[in-house]
């Protein structure tokens, strides 16, 4: 083999497991993983699709099954996804500072990473709602494809926020440390306040409630909750569960996602009620680290994390407009049993049918 063609030669998985140097932070990578795939089970898990005298009508399982609200405490893990995302942006700004780079280069370096794989998926599906527009077909078929395209990117949009003004909560990490976070948190609260009040307001709780995620993520990354003792970190989630057992029953719904029917949204936008479930989560991935971090250390489980994280963007950009089309394969060829029944969730279940 030439040395070219050998150069060329993407490696196998086992030359990148071998290759994986000793000081790579193995859990981050799952976490990231794991937080991504956890949102594409929980669209399909909650998704509700029926034809209603010749329509289809799409609804929510935690509008018909209130009680599984409560698993939105687990399945909502953005919090997780940014916590990561402080850990990650924190060393590529310190690295940044290291060769003498400006927010300029470091923001290319991390956007590029990012948006990527947008460029495909949002030329295909403006290309499909042009085309349903031009068919002359009514506009909801239009409205649901770019529904469809738009629902992944308004995190994506939110994380390229939280990345450009990362440099900027470094430092202010570096000088004023918890006072960060907390500021962040108060503020979360008063704009809850305000939004009720005030139409808009709340909207600016998106960068607000994702920076504390973020903010935590450098306390991890600069050792600071990696040194704590497990009886501290388990007081920092019962905190975060009991802040959030308390929201739920005051004002705030029980669910951490929109739920149809419901007069307000823990998640659009995002309430003080995220800010606790990212204590509550932290806590909780922390606490599961050393275990984890063992587990991770065979070839297998590293080399499984290696092959998910190749395409979880790939994954999460396309897993909605994959969902309905398997929703409306099944509406097609199956009779549909009642929402929640045993048969219902069996049509969920791969290789069920």
């Amino acid at each position: 083999m030439s040395s070219d063609s050998a150069a060329s030669r993407r490696p196998s998985l086992d030359e990148l497991v071998a290759a994986t140097p000793a000081t790579r932070d193995r859990y981050l990578d799952l976490l990231r993983a794991a937080s991504i795939l956890v949102v594409v089970f929980g669209h399909w898990l909650m998704a509700v699709l029926e034809w209603d005298d010749g329509r289809l009508e799409t609804s929510n399982l935690l509008a018909e099954v209130r009680p599984l609200q409560l698993a939105t405490w687990v399945l909502q893990v953005m919090p997780v996804f940014f916590f990561v995302g402080g850990v990650v942006n924190r060393a590529a700004i310190l690295s940044a500072r290291r060769r003498g780079s400006g927010w300029a280069e470091y923001l290319q370096g991390r956007v590029d990473r990012l948006t990527r794989p947008v460029v495909p998926f949002a030329l295909v599906w403006m290309g499909v709602a042009g085309s349903i527009a031009l068919a002359g077909a009514s506009g909801k078929p239009a409205r649901v494809v770019l529904r469809v395209m738009a629902q992944p990117l308004w995190f994506l949009a939110v994380y390229l926020i939280v990345i450009a003004m990362a440099p900027a909560f470094v430092r202010l990490h570096e000088r004023w440390r918890w006072w960060v976070p907390g500021v962040l948190a108060l503020t979360a609260g008063m704009l809850d306040i305000v939004g009720e009040h005030v139409a808009g307001v709340g909207w600016a709780n998106y960068p607000v409630v994702f920076l504390f995620a973020h903010q935590l993520g450098f306390f991890a990354g600069d050792g600071t909750l990696n040194g704590w003792p497990r009886h501290r970190m388990l007081l920092a989630g019962a905190v975060g569960l009991g802040a959030l057992a308390a929201l739920t029953a005051g004002p705030y719904p029980t669910s951490m996602v929109g739920v149809t029917g419901e007069a307000r949204s823990n998640m659009s936008p995002p309430t003080l009620c995220i800010v606790a479930l990212a204590v509550l989560q932290v806590a909780l991935v922390l606490l599961a680290r050393p275990a984890v971090a063992r587990w991770l250390e065979s070839p297998r489980a590293w080399g499984a994390v290696i092959v998910v994280n190749t395409s979880i963007m790939t994954i999460f950009l396309w897993h909605l407009p994959a969902l309905v089309l398997v929703a409306l394969l099944l509406l097609v060829g199956f009779p549909q049993p009642d929402v929640a029944s045993a048969s219902w969730w069996l049509l969920r279940i791969p290789g069920s049918r």
